[in-house]
């Protein structure tokens, strides 16, 4: 049986902010995250916005996220308006939110939540898209960019000097 539906960010102070209720949040110092406290998120829904940061606090501390029922309320909002200038909470809200208070943050990001499901149960194609595509590349997004690429900088230096030949000869 899943887990119930959590909310997790970060906060400028280094801790894991964890929340069941738009009204209640648990502070979770980073040293004290095990991967049993990953697999537990994992194993039931979680929000966040811009769950990619989370994802690379996990990984920088070598823990493995297997979670798979994600909603990124930052991609979402993208999805939902891909014309809206500023994707970060207060914007989407239309109110300031003190992203030191992680009170404000956490009732943010439910409330947007909130709102962005709604306004997926009037586009399930688009819905569709997010659960299917956008939310699950995010973890694999977030793999990448912490292991990185391998150069094969032997080959870049032979195309480089074959791109300056070209280019001189138009010159």
């Amino acid at each position: 049986e899943k887990a119930s539906t959590t909310l997790v960010t970060t906060n400028p102070a280094g801790e894991f902010v964890v929340s069941v209720s738009p009204t209640t949040y648990t502070l979770v110092p980073i040293k004290n995250v095990t991967q049993s406290f990953v697999d537990t998120l994992a194993d039931g829904t979680v929000i966040a916005h811009d769950l990619k940061t989370v994802l690379h606090a996990f990984l920088k501390m070598g823990l493995d996220w297997g979670g798979s029922d994600v909603h990124d309320t930052r991609i979402a909002a993208f999805m939902l308006n891909s014309l809206e200038r500023s994707h970060e909470l207060g914007d989407l809200l239309g109110r300031t939110v003190d992203m030191d208070e992680s009170g404000q943050v956490v009732a943010a990001i439910w409330q947007l939540y909130s709102e962005q499901v709604s306004a997926f149960a009037e586009m399930p194609k688009l819905y569709s898209l997010a659960r299917n595509v956008d939310f699950p590349v995010i973890s694999l997004l977030a793999k990448m960019e912490h292991q990185g690429i391998k150069l094969n900088s032997a080959y870049l230096t032979e195309m480089s000097k074959t791109f300056e030949k070209k280019i001189g000869a138009l010159e």
